[in-house]
């Protein structure tokens, strides 16, 4: 992408869009989830780049109605742990929700 007042400023705008299996362990809610992390890159000498996660729960079944998540870690069953990041500054219950992309032949894969 080129900005039009500086066409010499080029970035890449990365999107992955793939349907994950999700869970709600304090809520007993599983299901699937529409999940997209997009990555801008606007310089090619950089080591580590920052992604922004959103998930839209209940998709495919329901409108794709996307939130944003932070990544906050994985499982000891190899699932990530995503939390909310609420809308509302005082809002003070963040959703954690674990989420996966199974495939392959594993021990605990269903």
């Amino acid at each position: 992408m080129r900005k039009q007042a500086d066409p010499t400023n080029v970035f890449l705008i990365v999107m992955s869009l793939s349907t994950q299996d999700y869970g709600l362990p304090g809520q007993f809610q599983l299901g699937a989830a529409a999940y997209v992390s997009l990555t801008v890159i606007d310089d090619m000498r950089v080591t580590t780049l920052h992604h922004s996660l959103v998930v839209a729960l209940g998709y495919p079944f329901e409108g794709p109605v996307y939130s944003v998540y932070t990544e906050r870690g994985v499982s000891e069953n190899g699932f990530v742990i995503l939390e909310n990041v609420s809308t509302n500054a005082s809002a003070t219950y963040k959703r954690r929700v674990y989420t996966a992309n199974r495939c392959g032949f594993y021990i605990k894969s269903e």
